[in-house]
């Protein structure tokens, strides 16, 4: 049996028998790991404190069982100001899910691991903004998808005042694609959403929330971007239909 140190953060957590919980960490390299936290569910545990959805956590690792079992793990930091605030602790879930279809075993991916964490050691009040920004650069991370003024069906640049959005595309499209093809529905864009996306593309998130956009635009913004993802994914996002309707209420409660 091998011990080793691992440090990354957790972002998926499920239980195992009565006192046992499983945990996935992506390390520093992007890579995934899948960990057994063995009698954590216990009152008298000393690791339970630590193993918390999107902690970043040093553990010590020993292999040589079905799952490599955390025999020392501790917090680095809880990024507090996101589980703190009600639409913070709504955004991290959707967070966690993106990065649970993005991430695997064996593959090191260190960019999405810069991306996730860049995201989490931004906190600010528009909080939007940034959730934006991590939705626009894992799914740029990707590859799947084009320039955000770049046709997504043909590749041609896209005129700022004929950009439109198809929950069949990944990216963009114009009015003339849509007439040319009876399958396809869409619904023009601001091309206000489209420049702040293309902003928020080519710059570090320290520059990207000094960005002045509106709830409205923000929130548009992250519908499309959901749906961009499923498209590229094939995959649903469990999280987005409560979180888009939350987010909304919460925003009007304010």
């Amino acid at each position: 049996m091998r011990s080793q140190n691992l440090k990354g953060i957790i972002y998926r957590i499920y239980s195992s028998g009565q006192s046992d919980k499983v945990i996935y960490v992506i390390d520093t390299d992007g890579s995934k790991n899948t960990l057994l936290a063995k009698g954590v569910k216990k009152s008298t545990s000393k690791k339970s404190h630590s193993i918390e959805l999107c902690n970043l956590v040093q553990a010590k690792v020993l292999e040589g069982y079905n799952l490599p079992l955390i025999t020392e793990i501790k917090t680095i930091d809880e990024f507090n100001l996101w589980k703190t605030n009600d639409i913070g602790i709504l955004l991290i879930q959707l967070f966690c899910e993106v990065i649970d279809k993005l991430c695997y075993e064996n593959n090191k991916d260190k960019n999405l691991y810069n991306i996730f964490l860049d995201t989490l050691n931004h906190f600010d009040q528009n909080i939007l903004l940034l959730a934006n920004a991590f939705m626009l650069k894992a799914i740029w991370h990707t590859g799947s998808i084009a320039e955000v003024s770049i046709n997504a069906l043909n590749g041609s640049a896209l005129n700022p005042n004929n950009i439109y959005f198809s929950r069949q595309v990944a990216g963009y499209i114009s009015k003339s694609d849509l007439a040319r093809n009876i399958e396809l529905t869409g619904e023009p864009v601001d091309a206000k959403i489209a420049k702040s996306q293309k902003f928020i593309l080519e710059n570090p998130i320290n520059k990207i929330i000094k960005l002045n956009l509106t709830f409205e635009e923000l929130y548009k913004m992250l519908q499309i971007e959901l749906d961009w993802f499923e498209i590229i994914t094939e995959q649903r996002l469990k999280s987005k239909g409560i979180i888009l309707s939350l987010v909304n209420k919460l925003h009007k409660a304010l």
